[in-house]
């Protein structure tokens, strides 16, 4: 399958894509206007999300894993009222996040891992104001500290592989140690004790 077939999905909450090697056109995704939960893992073909997404406004979560191919994420993602989960990791060819990140009114954590073309994150994402979490895992090309995240006045976690700072791998800096919002939806390894804690 290269392509999705047009839906007459009135009630589909989640849809989850897994290891559609072939897959490489989501548009018809906006026809599923209930979807709460995306999940598109091993999607290897796939190079860039469709405009479409933007009329997926009950979208909560969006996890994104080994879409190798991947190369951006459409602006279009900022006019997700919903959203407040994004999830993006092992997707080698994204080389940056969009600035509509800041829109994301929503947004409460941010989660990158392993995107090595991955050099920083949005400016813009100082304007998302519900944001308390971002974590970013393995993205060696990032530059540390990212000084556009060091304004955000809310929890903020940064997790850092950076082979020139001789950091360990599991480095947390926790910016604001309030811990809210529904963070019974994460892992408990999240906050597990083995982390290295600032505060």
């Amino acid at each position: 399958m290269a392509t999705l077939p047009s839906f007459d999905a009135k009630r589909f909450q989640e849809v989850s894509f897994f290891r559609c090697c072939r897959l490489t056109s989501l548009e018809s995704l906006g026809e599923l206007h209930t979807l709460k939960t995306l999940n598109l893992w091993t999607c290897q073909a796939l190079t860039q999300l469709p405009c479409s997404l933007s009329r997926l406004q009950s979208l909560e979560k969006i996890c994104i894993s080994e879409c190798h191919a991947l190369r951006s994420i459409p602006e279009c993602i900022g006019e997700l009222c919903s959203l407040w989960y994004v999830q993006i990791k092992r997707c080698d060819c994204l080389t940056s996040l969009p600035d509509s990140l800041g829109r994301l009114q929503k947004l409460w954590m941010l989660h990158i891992e392993s995107c090595a073309a991955l050099t920083q994150l949005p400016a813009s994402i100082c304007n998302a104001r519900s944001l308390e979490h971002v974590l970013v895992k393995g993205c060696n090309a990032m530059v540390f500290p990212p000084a556009n995240v060091t304004c955000l006045q809310t929890r903020a976690i940064l997790n850092y592989c950076q082979r020139q700072y001789r950091l360990p791998q599991l480095l947390l800096l926790i910016l604001c140690a309030r811990r809210s919002g529904p963070q019974a939806h994460l892992p408990d390894e999240m906050w597990s004790d083995s982390y290295t804690t600032y505060s």
